[in-house]
């Protein structure tokens, strides 16, 4: 968790890369959530919310599995106070991809 250190607006940025290899033969939604918990209210509000697929269809059975990235850009500005808490989630760290800096 990240703790706001003062009073004031905030840009939040965040970006995540989803990585594998071949389309699974069930679909795969992709989520990443930014959020915050406030010192005013002491509940977690998400603040940014995204969902994404990497494979718009299944792979052909017998075809090559190629690989795909799929990233998830979010960010706003928001009003945040002193000691207010962030977190990142994401709902599948296993196909995160970790080789790039900053994940």
């Amino acid at each position: 968790q990240l703790v706001v250190p003062s009073d004031g607006l905030y840009l939040i940025y965040s970006q995540v890369l989803f990585t594998g290899l071949g389309c699974p033969s069930t679909p795969v939604l992709f989520t990443h959530t930014i959020s915050c918990i406030a010192v005013s209210y002491n509940n977690k509000v998400n603040l940014l919310s995204a969902i994404k697929s990497p494979c718009q269809k299944e792979s052909a059975e017998g075809a090559e599995a190629k690989p795909w990235y799929e990233p998830i850009y979010q960010g706003g500005v928001f009003q945040l106070q002193k000691g207010d808490r962030l977190s990142a989630e994401v709902n599948l760290p296993h196909y995160l991809d970790f080789a790039e800096s900053g994940q």
